[in-house]
């Protein structure tokens, strides 16, 4: 079984027992969640996609901790002025368990039955006089080669 959710405009693959870290939540260790933003749930051959969110889809973490990233270097550089600035920067990451995957509803539909049906627009087709031709006249033409 695993689910799909968002969470600080980040979408994460997640299955139960899994440890990931998303962006930082604000939570306190030990504390636990309830992610209600589900896109898509699979268990075994069952697969439920939300549109946009799956019906009743929750998942319960618990939060470990909050850590930090990997420093990433900023070196700024101007050429011929003399102008160089090195900084440093670490993102914040709350780091999380997931207990349990659960979601409410029907089984999943199948795509004919959940796809909305289309009208298609017909124009009227505007009316073209026909003009008839009496037989013998259409490989006539005025003022050809043979001189008719």
């Amino acid at each position: 079984m695993y689910a799909i959710i968002e969470t600080g405009g980040k979408q994460y693959n997640v299955a139960p027992g899994q440890t990931i870290d998303v962006g930082r939540l604000g939570a306190q260790a030990g504390e636990t969640l309830v992610l209600e933003r589900v896109l898509m749930v699979a268990d075994g051959e069952k697969k439920l996609i939300g549109q946009p969110m799956v019906p009743g889809g929750k998942v319960t973490a618990t939060v470990l901790g909050e850590v930090r990233g990997d420093k990433v270097i900023v070196f700024k550089y101007k050429p011929k002025v003399r102008y160089d600035k090195k900084t440093g920067h670490r993102q914040h990451y709350t780091r999380i368990t997931i207990n349990d995957i659960s979601w409410e509803g029907a089984a999943p539909a199948s795509a004919e039955a959940s796809a909305p049906t289309r009208r298609r627009r017909t124009r009227a087709k505007a009316s073209v006089p026909v003009v008839e031709m009496e037989q013998g006249e259409a490989g006539k033409v005025e003022g050809g080669a043979d001189g008719a």
